[in-house]
């Protein structure tokens, strides 16, 4: 089975939040996250894994942007009171964590995306000594 990049019109069945997001904006997205993410013929990942995997870290870019919506301070996840003289605003535990976290806690997509990433790349790695390693081939994600 041969890799079938993404196109717009099946990342918006998968996702369907984006439908309204135009589809130069998604192609941009998925270029970009094909980039960054791999196919199966330059990295690790199964041909049938890449293109959701593609398509997850790009629907995760495109949720950082605010996508779907109108930009990304428009939705204040996690505030659980705020005060606007001399601005005091409180988030709520599990917020500050995700926040702390790294970066693909930040949306549900990156964390989809992470435990996708964490199968595909499962645990330690065995080579017999002189063979290069994991990683040599230029990994492209860490976990943080």
């Amino acid at each position: 089975m041969a890799y079938t990049a993404p196109t717009p019109a099946t990342f918006k069945i998968r996702y369907p939040a984006f439908a309204d997001t135009d589809d130069t904006v998604i192609r941009y997205w998925l270029t970009d996250a094909e980039r960054i993410v791999g196919t199966p013929a330059d990295s690790e990942w199964a041909t049938s894994a890449a293109p959701i995997a593609v398509m997850l870290y790009a629907a995760h870019e495109l949720a950082k942007q605010g996508l779907p919506g109108t930009g990304g301070a428009s939705e204040p996840a996690g505030i659980t009171s705020l005060r606007s003289g001399a601005l005091t605003i409180a988030f709520s535990d599990d917020a500050a964590k995700a926040s702390l976290s790294g970066w693909y806690d930040s949306t549900s997509y990156g964390r989809e995306f992470a435990v996708m990433l964490k199968r595909q790349r499962g645990g330690i790695r065995l080579t017999t000594p002189g063979t290069p390693g994991y990683g040599s081939h230029g990994a492209r994600h860490s976990l943080r």
